[in-house]
Parts: C-alpha cells; structure tokens; sequence
C-alpha cells in the first residue's frame, strides 16, 4: 500500500530553521539520559504518491470495522484552508482546517508559511461536504513546530469524515519563538479551545460553508505531538504541577471527549497530573525517542481513565511522528536508515488513532487496528479500572 504523505516540495530560507531549530527547548526538563546520543545515518526513501483511488475504503454503516479500513483513505475526498483568526488574549494566528470535501474538483491544497510551501494530499478551493453533522479533531502542535506537522493524520481522518482542525501556537511556532514559556504552560489549552470556538461560530453561521456541519454539543477529540501532547492531556483533564510541584492546576475543557498523544512531553510539570485526564485516551509512545526520551511511559501509566491505548514503537523516534521533518534534511531521531519505515509507521498509526476515534466518537469498533506487528508496534488496551 502507497501512503500519500506530501509532494512538490518548495524551499526557501525557511528550510535551515525547520532542520537546525529543536521542537523542545528545553532539553534538560525530564529527557532520559539514556537515550541520548543515538543518530540516524541517512534521509529516507521518497514517498510516491498513489492517485489511482484504490487504496480508499467505505466503512459504511457497520459497526464492526477492519484494520484494513480504517488504515486506507476513507470514501471522501479531502478539502483544506487556512484561516486567520484572534485567541482570547489578542493574538493573530492561523489555523488549518481540514474537511470531507463536497467536491472532488480542486487543485492541491498549499502548505504554507513564510517562504516555504508544499502540498500533500487535500484539495484547495473546495467547499465542505456538511450533509451530516461531523465528527472533530483539534490538533496541538510540538514546540516550536507548525500547525501541519502531522497533515497525515489530518488528511486520513478528514477522508474518513472528520472536520480537523489545527491551530498555530502563536509565539510557539519555528517562525515565532517570542512566547514566554511559563505562559505557554497554559495557553496552548486555551488555544484548543479557542479554535473550537471558531468552528462553533461557523457552524452556526449561516452564510458560513460550514454552516451545520457539527453538533455543537458532540465537543470533539484533542490530539497533540511532543508540547503538543501535554497540551492535549491537560485539555483532557490533566492537572499541571504548581510551584510546589503538587499537581493542581487545571485548564481542562470539559468539551473534550478524547485525548490522543503522540510522543508526548511532560513539558516538566506534569508529574503525576495524567490520574486526573477523564476522558479516554490514546498514548502513542516512540521508544527510541532521543528528544524527551520515553517520557510517555510514565504519562500513560498515571492514567486512571478507561478506556485507554498504548502504543509502543520500538524503533521509532520523535519524528517518526512528524516526518515533514525528515523530508526536509533532518537525520536521526526517527530520521534515516535504522528507524522504522516512515510509511509503516504513518499507515499503522493512523489506522489505530482513526479506529480510536471510531470507537470513542462514532460507536463503531475497529479493534482489529489494535493487533500487534511484528517488530513494529505493540498495543495495550486498558477496558475497565484495576
């Protein structure tokens, strides 16, 4: 199977930032020692991409699905935009949007910022299919990364009928790094749920094409990578650690109905706060992680919530998760010859997180998607309390 992930690269200056900057800058905040050092030693393979459609799957009303289902692209076809839009706090930024297209008819989609621009999957100039209430996703991005580092994720659920959603961290981006840490602990939560505000007020906008395209009271599903996962599992209800270290802020939304986190940061004041996450949750954990380690070990084990998912790549590193990055020059880490196959991971793992979202928002079970394979992930489903 081909999986699409992006095409028709266009770099620009940009290019040095994305490859020399870190997604975590603060290195020293809770990385396990013993994973540093590794190093990958060259770039992957190119990815093809497959226009001929059969990779696409309907999986219809059935409430049984197939790990093959839910890892090829669904039945619709992709739509994206950027929009600019104001946080409670005043500052302008931008969010992806992705949804079910009402059209097929488009050119692609371009991935955009400052001098630099790419496409990937998703068509442009499309308007969105709203005949049914959608199911949502807001994304969180990694410090220091952008809104799109996980387009595979977003292009897959949208095919498969999910609007998407994925703000700009503003002053957290690789082209804005102005933000003070301590403030960004709790306004990337509040970004979240600033941007499900935005697609509220569309949805109820009558001249909006997203006019009754979600059920405002259906809240939505927060995934995040790297900062982004501890964003995400705040979102969810985690408790962030005070001065004193006591785990005992929260900046939850109770509109959240699920969590997924992928490589996720304890960002160093997430001790033992994930007891507190309420919703179900799905961890997605890189083993050979060399940016914040195998932090997502003791974030997961703190769960209390049911159901909740671990997966567990051993030969995966931080961008596995995220290989725009490793198609822009980065090595190691995920990076390169030694490390899982880029296209093995992007299929299996957005097989399982779709199928997570199936089962937690739709009622429709894919656990077939939580079957090991061999060498490459190992999955471990959590159903009732101890």
């Amino acid at each position: 199977m081909t999986v699409r992930r992006w095409t028709g690269l266009v770099m620009g200056p940009m290019l040095c930032v994305v490859v020399s900057c870190s997604l975590d800058p603060k290195p020293d905040a809770d990385v396990d020692p013993d994973r540093a050092g590794e190093t990958g030693t060259t770039s992957p393979e190119p990815d093809t991409a497959d226009d001929s459609g059969e990779d696409s799957a309907d999986p219809g009303d059935s409430e049984i699905l197939t790990a093959e289902a839910v890892r090829a692209a669904g039945a619709h076809p992709v739509g994206a935009r950027t929009e600019s839009f104001v946080l409670r706090g005043g500052a302008s930024t931008q969010l992806e949007v992705w949804f079910p297209a009402a059209s097929a008819d488009g050119e692609l989609h371009s991935y955009r910022t400052g001098d630099f621009a790419f496409t990937g999957g998703a068509l442009g100039g499309v308007g969105p299919d709203c005949a049914e209430s959608r199911p949502v996703v807001v994304h969180s991005h990694g410090n220091g990364s952008i809104r799109w580092e996980t387009l595979w994720l977003s292009e897959h659920l949208a095919s498969h009928g999910w609007v998407v959603l994925a703000v700009d961290h503003a002053g957290n981006t690789f082209e804005d790094g102005s933000a003070d840490y301590s403030d960004l602990l709790s306004r990337r939560p509040t970004d979240v749920a600033d941007s499900f505000d935005w697609l509220l007020e569309q949805s109820a906008n009558t001249e909006s094409d997203l006019y009754g395209c979600i059920d405002p009271d259906a809240g939505y599903a927060v995934s995040g990578y790297s900062f982004g996962g501890y964003t995400a599992y705040v979102v969810g209800g985690a408790l962030v650690d005070d001065a004193s270290g006591t785990p005992a802020l929260s900046f939850a939304d109770p509109r959240a109905q699920a969590v997924v986190a992928l490589a996720p940061w304890t960002a160093g004041v997430l001790s033992t706060g994930t007891s507190a996450v309420s919703v179900p949750a799905l961890t997605i954990g890189a083993e050979r992680d060399q940016t914040v380690g195998r932090q997502y070990l003791r974030l997961h084990t703190n769960l209390t919530v049911v159901p909740r998912v671990l997966g567990i790549y051993p030969d995966a590193g931080h961008f596995s998760v995220t290989p725009i990055y490793c198609d822009f020059g980065t090595f190691g880490d995920g990076c390169g010859d030694g490390w899982v196959s880029l296209d093995t991971f992007v299929e299996t793992a957005r097989g399982a997180i779709a199928a997570w979202l199936y089962e937690v928002q739709r009622d429709q079970s894919a656990r077939a998607a939580f079957d090991a394979v061999d060498g490459i992930v190992t999955w471990e489903l959590e159903d009732s309390a101890p």
